[in-house]
């Protein structure tokens, strides 16, 4: 389980480091992981303190730190 969300959060990484002010649908579209899987991801780099967020109209962005 514990590698799963490493190798998902890579993932998320990767796509964030080629694409600015990302949402959790895109990340979901653009990197063909579920929705769940996405915001595990983005929880764990939450916690590793590499993900900054902010409100855009409704949406929340995520950006790189």
């Amino acid at each position: 389980m514990v590698n799963e969300i490493k190798k998902n959060s890579e993932v998320v990484l990767k796509y964030l480091q080629s694409e600015d002010n990302v949402t959790i649908s895109e990340l979901e579209r653009n990197t063909k992981l579920s929705r769940g899987q996405v915001r595990i991801a983005v929880a764990y780099l939450f916690g590793a303190d590499k993900l900054e967020e902010f409100p855009l109209g409704m949406a929340k962005v995520l950006n790189l730190k």
